[in-house]
Parts: C-alpha cells; structure tokens; sequence
C-alpha cells in the first residue's frame, strides 16, 4: 500500500489512541492538528540533517539582474529547496555566500558553472522506513500534547523518536561509502586560489 501524508500521519494519531483521519481536512480536530503541524515537523526533521535520500544536486541559473549592494551576482536556487547544504564550481566548495529570497547572492560570474547540493522534500513512499518510523514518533508526541492533552504519553513517545531519529541518522550515513580526498584537485586549485570562493 502506497504511504502519503494522511498514512503517516494516521498511524502516529493510532499511537495516541485518537480517531484516525481520511483526510487534513476531513473536519474533524484530529484533521486540523495534522494539517497545522505535520509539514513544519516533517520540514523540520528533514533540515536537522543532510539526509542522503533528501537531497539533490542541480546546476544554478544566473539571475540576469545584478543585486543591489555588496554581492555582483546572484543565482536562482530551486523552488523545491528546503536548505542548502553545499555550493561548489568545478569541484570546489565555496564558502562566500548569501542567500535571499531563494536567491544565491556571491561574487561569482554568471558563466560559472554554480553547483547546489540541497534537501528537498521527497514524497512519503520516497522516504526510507527508518526515517517514517522516526517522523510517526515526532508526530505522535506533539499529537499527544494537543490532541491527548497528556504529558507523560508525550514524553514517552519524545523519547521514542530521539532514539529512532538517532538510529535513521546512522543508518543513512552508513549508505555513503568514505570519500577519499583527491590530492590533484586541491592542487591545481591552490595554485588558482581566488578570493571570490
């Protein structure tokens, strides 16, 4: 059976042993909490780490307006993007950046060819078991509080998922092998070292 928002959110509303939902807005207060809540705890548990099935790679596009103030170039970021976790040209990272308004703002050049590895949010049957079993916690102890008004069930499922949130980190982090460092690529950028990176 397919996962969606209303799957998820159903089986942290079964934990509190509340009445389930057909959809966020099927009108009952179990629909309003979930519609108010789940994507600000979902969003919020997707940016408190780089998760690999989280994350995309894309090039930048150059805004052909130059910004106003201290930066000669800005560049668009995506309209899915949730937080950016790296920028690089050419393999290297660079560090000397702002960001407004879903805009890059840098000193780079509108031909650069401008890298953004980011977090997005996947659908639900895109997302690991360990991290849905992790984000079922997180809802079900902020359910408890404002559907159950019970603190101690809150708490008891608050620790359920800092267990499980910790368990879905490890579990992710080990699907990435180790990278090796490439000594030729930092060679060949300290003898070009410029200070717009």
């Amino acid at each position: 059976m397919a996962i969606n928002n209303v799957t998820v959110a159903n089986r942290a509303i079964v934990m509190i042993g509340a009445n389930r939902i057909s959809s966020f807005t099927d009108g009952s207060t179990e629909a309003s909490v979930a519609n108010d809540l789940y994507y600000d705890i979902l969003d919020g548990d997707l940016t408190a780490c780089r998760w690999r099935f989280a994350t995309k790679q894309t090039q930048l596009s150059a805004n052909a307006t130059a910004p106003t103030g201290i930066w000669t170039q800005s560049f668009y970021l995506p309209t899915d993007n949730l937080y950016v976790q790296r920028i690089t040209v050419g393999g290297n990272t660079v560090t000397n950046y702002d960001i407004f308004n879903n805009e890059l703002y840098t000193d780079l050049e509108s031909t650069d060819t401008v890298i953004a590895d980011y977090t997005y949010r996947p659908a639900e049957e895109e997302m690991p078991k360990y991290f849905i079993l992790s984000l079922e916690y997180h809802l079900a102890s902020v359910f408890a509080h404002a559907i159950a008004r019970s603190t101690d069930m809150a708490s008891i499922y608050e620790e359920k998922y800092r267990l499980q949130y910790r368990r879905a980190k490890n579990l992710d982090s080990s699907q990435q092998p180790t990278r090796r460092v490439t000594v030729d690529r930092f060679a060949k950028f300290r003898g070009s070292t410029s200070t717009r990176y």
